[in-house]
């Protein structure tokens, strides 16, 4: 609460009035409503635009991944015995299937483990992942009718379609590449996700400051510049990409926003201390749980295939299928690089540092703060330590978002880099079998390489 201190100018021999304290009004409740409606306004259209540019930006950037590896294996199977590739699938279907079964079982650390156990474990998982493994068995059988019907298939019109697929995957991947570099930048989400959660913060802070005592009008009028100095915070990072959203029309009812942490909480009504760890910092130390166990279970599912795919590369080399390592090396490549996308690897450390932050605050809460805000008439010292108690939460949430930028942002950089080689180096320079040129395919019809000339563009 604002004082101003006003003297008035008295006549000489007069006595001088007390000074008279001048203090901000309270604002009303429909003042207040109308503000936080504003602020979930915004932070709506900046939370979805967010989502959507997220995932603009990975399926781009999945899609050069995916077509990158379908180019390498089609140069393979240009050249290669299409016996050797059925017996492959038909080798490489169990092998798969098994493989996934393992490195999708919960990991499970318990000690005095009987075999019967891990037995129990692994026909679970079959049964949780029947879907994903006839998924599976799917792609092979139509892998396995592909290879026969272009083994039956006449050997001009095979040697057209590897032709044009050798050339258009290429220049497709390419293309897609430029234009993810030149218009699907990945800081636009990273910005819109970083100030709608400044928006956030401030929504909690001033509800807190409403459970103690009533909100004034300077109070008011921080939290909507707080909202609009968003906007020149996303054009500092260079991010001037619209929201594409309506503008703030009220009604009679009130904006619902996108995202809270407790169904119980509106978003709009006075928050005690009590309210703030049940409904945001517990929640939030949840959400970093269930983030660990995902960044690490999805890790160790990415690092365990590139592993048994590498071991596979290695055995395929061993038993005179040499051409198909090229295609191991790809997925290796691929999944690595989907992996960075991913950010698990990034995000497991970062979020397991915030969580023993939020276990330490919480546990501080219900050692001295809870008894503070049991009392029913708090001093303004007792206010002040509710305060920076809730402000020491959110300093962490927000190191944690800062952490999260740099780690996202380096690692988008990596990804760039890895797929730009990715698609400038998917090529081969093998000759074609000899049982190849026996069913008549002409050599010059055969492709010399499989993958763009010259660097990518980007």
């Amino acid at each position: 609460m604002t004082a101003l201190n006003v003297s008035a100018a008295v006549p000489a021999g007069t006595a001088e009035l007390p000074a008279a304290e001048v203090t901000d009004p309270p604002a009303s409740q429909e003042a207040i409503n109308r503000v936080l409606e504003y602020a979930w306004h915004r932070f709506n259209a900046f939370d979805e635009r967010s989502g959507a540019l997220k995932k603009r930006y990975r399926g781009i950037r999945e899609s050069i991944i995916l077509i990158t590896w379908l180019t390498t294996l089609l140069a393979v199977l240009a050249i290669s015995n299409y016996d050797k590739v059925l017996n492959l699938l038909l080798f490489g279907l169990p092998v798969i299937l098994l493989g996934y079964i393992f490195l999708t079982a919960p990991y499970v650390e318990r000690r005095g483990n009987s075999p019967l156990d891990w037995v129990g474990l692994i026909l679970s998982n079959v049964l949780n992942r029947w879907r994903q493994l006839l998924a599976i068995t799917a792609v092979f059988v139509g892998s396995i009718a592909g290879i026969l019907a272009l083994e039956n298939a006449a050997p001009d019109l095979r040697a057209m379609f590897f032709r044009l697929a050798l050339v258009i995957l290429p220049l497709l991947s390419t293309g897609l590449l430029a234009f993810a570099s030149r218009f699907e930048s990945g800081n636009a989400w990273v910005g819109f996700r970083l100030v709608a959660e400044a928006i956030r913060r401030g929504i909690y802070v001033q509800r807190i400051k409403m459970g103690m005592q009533p909100l004034t009008r300077d109070d008011l009028e921080g939290m909507r510049k707080l909202v609009l100095d968003q906007r020149t915070r996303l054009e500092k990072m260079g991010i001037v990409t619209p929201l594409w959203g309506e503008e703030y029309q009220p009604g009679e009812t009130l904006i619902t926003p996108a995202y809270v942490d407790d169904p119980a909480d509106d978003g709009y009504s006075p928050m005690t201390i009590h309210d703030y760890i049940n409904w945001r910092a517990i929640h939030q130390a949840n959400y970093y749980r269930r983030r660990i166990r995902t960044d690490y279970s999805k890790t160790r599912i990415f690092r365990g295939w590139i592993l048994f795919i590498g071991a596979l590369g290695a055995f395929l080399a061993a038993v005179e299928y040499g051409e198909f390592v090229a295609v191991t090396v790809a997925l290796i490549t691929a999944l690595q690089a989907w992996l960075s996308l991913r950010e698990h690897e990034q995000s497991y450390n970062i979020h397991m540092r915030t969580l023993l932050q939020m276990e330490d605050r919480i546990a501080a809460y219900h050692i001295g703060l809870k008894r503070l805000g049991d009392k029913a008439e708090k001093t303004e010292e007792d206010k002040q330590t509710i305060l920076d108690f809730v402000n020491s939460v959110e300093d962490i949430l927000g190191e944690e978002r800062s952490f999260w930028q740099a780690s996202v942002l380096q690692g988008q950089e990596a990804t760039e880099a890895s797929i730009a080689q990715l698609v400038s180096t998917t090529s081969t320079d093998w000759e074609p079998e000899p049982d190849l040129i026996e069913e008549g395919i002409p050599v010059e019809a055969l492709p010399a390489t499989a993958g763009a000339d010259g660097d990518a563009a980007g």
